[in-house]
């Protein structure tokens, strides 16, 4: 097995050949990496029609990277390997050119700079755009030629050059490709090799029209496919030579299209294998679709994709685009359904009606998550209320609390009180014998035991009270349990738990106390008998 080197093949490519490039050497592997060039967005920098002097490969990238053109991280590993390439380093670039308003288009001219006077013409593919992807579509019904097409032709066929390569990727692939096929012969014959990667072929009419390029293609091009080729594969196969890549994209078609994702072994040559199954089905699937197709129902085809704006997702990576509600998509759809059911399109009829349903399924999948944010903003509010009420009773608990204390302090100190003034009677009453009973230097008089047994009857009562207040509390709290670490309700649970037990302890105490004065009473009782 080969072995696969890390991160992006074509960069490592780019990197670990040394050896200068001439036609001689001239890769497929080369040839790709010019295709991807032709991606960089040169207009930017040099403009859309730059005929001046030649460009060297390394000032391009240089140029680029220096002006921070809009890249996303492959991008830039790219230009910086080809700013410090020495396989390129004699290579320059001219001719620069794109279209971007009426089509969307673009080539440039790279010199090998070798003996053999050789140049490649790269044309760059789909760029992302809505423009770019709605000019996909009419490959599927154009029989002149798209504009991208003719663009395409125009450059090839004013290039003074002899001894061309073309290359493409996507539909920069179709366009170098269609660009040979709509030129004339003395063009054709300055054209040496095609190498057409991952690019769509073209429909029967326009096949037909310009049949007599296209019955010469065969012996020129080179076609290049990820292993589960969709794009590549579309409308009528590509004649030439087909070989298939190996493709990290994770049987994510747009990902394994990607040449960034494709496999180099340890030589940096592609890592080659078969066609997929899935690629196979999808491929037969497809072909049999678009050939029950009428002209009328490929362009009433495309029409409907472009009005229910899916190249506008495609190029937002969302759908329905931002100018779109997934209510007039719907509607739209539903519209074009009812015409082409009538008009008898039926492969058309039933693709509408998969985007209708993909549609109310878009728009059940909106209404559930705003139901769902509705319901959840309505428990956000209960719980707001519960918070509230739970600040309420975590100061009516303290409030309780608090209320018990000065009760129980209330009761200790009128306890004390009744004490100390049954002391102070009974001192002024000893020895006086007078209606009293006494034992040693202790003098009780019954009816002040009585008042001090109420007194602490009633402080019983008032800790009863204020226990069953706290138990009160901590039911509404169990009730309440879900909120507990929220609201720390739990600590303020233990805290009144420890007064319990305080409460309990004190019960107790003032228990002994009574059964003393309980006690003292019998025995002065006895005494006296």
């Amino acid at each position: 097995m080969s072995e696969t080197i890390s991160g992006s093949g074509m960069v490592q490519y780019i990197k670990n050949n040394k050896e200068a490039l001439t036609a001689q050497s001239y890769s497929p592997e080369d040839a790709l990496v010019f295709s991807q060039l032709a991606y960089m967005k040169f207009e930017k920098v040099y403009g859309s029609d730059y005929n001046g002097e030649p460009v060297s490969v390394k000032k391009f990238a240089n140029d680029l990277l220096q002006k921070e053109i809009e890249t996303d991280k492959n991008e830039t590993s790219f230009l910086k390997e080809l700013s410090k390439s020495e396989r390129y380093s004699a290579c320059e670039i001219s001719q620069m050119a794109a279209e971007n308003e009426k089509s969307q288009w673009a080539a440039m001219t790279i010199h090998m700079n070798d003996s053999s006077g050789s140049s490649v013409i790269a044309m760059r593919g789909t760029n992302g755009t809505e423009l770019g992807w709605t000019e996909d579509l009419e490959l599927l019904y154009d029989k002149d030629g798209t504009e991208a097409q003719k663009y395409a032709a125009s450059y090839l066929q004013n290039s003074p050059e002899n001894n061309i390569y073309l290359t493409g990727h996507s539909k920069g692939g179709n366009d170098v490709s269609s660009a040979y096929v709509m030129s004339d012969e003395a063009t054709r014959s300055r054209v040496v090799q095609i190498d057409n990667f991952d690019g769509p072929g073209v429909n029967e009419k326009f096949r037909d029209a310009y049949a007599e390029g296209y019955a010469q293609l065969a012996d020129k091009q080179n076609n290049y496919y990820p292993q589960d080729s969709v794009v590549g594969l579309l409308l009528d196969d590509n004649p030439g030579k087909t070989y298939y890549v190996n493709s990290n994209g994770g049987f994510n078609f747009l990902l394994e299209h990607d040449p960034f994702n494709w496999q180099f072994d340890g030589k940096s040559g592609f890592q080659y294998t078969e066609q997929s199954r899935l690629s196979d089905f999808v491929n037969e699937v497809t072909d049999n679709a678009v050939s029950t197709l009428s002209q009328r129902e490929r362009v009433l085809l495309a029409d409907v994709a472009v009005n229910l704006g899916i190249p506008a997702g495609i190029a937002e990576k969302r759908w329905p685009p931002k100018d779109m509600s997934v209510c007039e998509q719907i509607g739209k759809a539903a519209l074009l359904y009812l015409d082409l059911k009538a008009g008898g399109g039926v492969v058309v009829a039933k693709t509408v009606s998969a985007i209708i349903a993909f549609s109310a399924i878009k728009a059940g999948k909106i209404l559930a998550e705003t139901a769902y944010k509705f319901a959840m903003q309505e428990i956000l509010d209960i719980y707001a209320q519960v918070a509230k009420y739970l600040n309420n009773l975590k100061k009516e608990m303290a409030d309780a609390v608090r209320s018990f204390i000065d009760d129980l302090k209330d009761a200790v100190d009128d306890l004390a009180d009744a004490v100390a003034d049954f002391f102070r009677r009974e001192k002024n009453r000893k020895g006086s014998g007078a209606g009293s009973f006494g034992r040693a230097d202790f003098f009780v008089e019954p009816g002040t035991l009585a008042s001090c047994e109420n007194w602490m009857d009633s402080c019983r009562e008032l800790i009863h009270g204020s226990r069953t207040k706290i138990l009160f509390v901590m039911g509404k709290l169990a009730l309440c349990s879900d909120f507990a670490s929220t609201c720390n309700l739990e600590r303020l649970a233990a805290q009144l738990e420890q007064e319990e037990k305080s409460c309990k302890k004190l019960a107790n105490t003032l228990k002994k106390i009574g059964k003393q004065y309980q006690k003292s009473e019998q025995i002065l009782l006895d005494g006296s008998r």
